[in-house]
């Protein structure tokens, strides 16, 4: 029942569209606690194993006390919060910076569109439509905020 544009910012909420994932350029990961949960455990990288009592919560705990007590470190969270994104919160997605800062400025509008007018049809789907709310898109749920 939702319209187009409705079904891309749900989609964006929780993924990143083709060519736009940070995991890509090999800098960035998903973490979790293996050791908190039975070996068929299915992760699902969802809030709610990273807070209150999810399996994952007192890993989250002792990382946000470490990244507190570090006055600089190599790694940050592009995605912990923030409320301006459209974006939801991935606690558990880690960036090493370094490495990332290079990366960053090579992600643009112009890089995206000449990646997925290179895809042949069918490869994207709703091609014309992300090409047309590009500039929107890339901002609200592709640029990260700053370190």
């Amino acid at each position: 029942q939702l319209s187009l544009a409705e079904k891309v910012h749900a989609i964006l909420y929780w993924s990143a569209l083709p060519g736009a994932s940070r995991h890509h350029w090999g800098t960035d990961c998903d973490i979790y606690d293996a050791s908190a949960v039975d070996d068929d455990y299915i992760v699902q990288l969802h809030p709610d194993e990273y807070t209150g009592s999810g399996p994952f919560a007192p890993m989250m705990q002792w990382l946000q006390g470490w990244f507190d007590q570090q006055a600089q470190t190599a790694f940050y969270r592009p995605y912990w919060c923030n409320p301006h994104s459209g974006i939801a919160s991935e606690p558990w997605h880690i960036s090493y910076y370094p490495l990332s800062k290079r990366y960053e400025p090579q992600l643009s509008v112009q890089a995206l569109k000449d990646y997925w007018c290179s895809l042949g049809d069918g490869v994207l789907e709703e091609k014309e439509y992300l090409l047309n709310e590009l500039d929107t898109i890339y901002h609200q749920y592709i640029q990260t905020s700053p370190r």
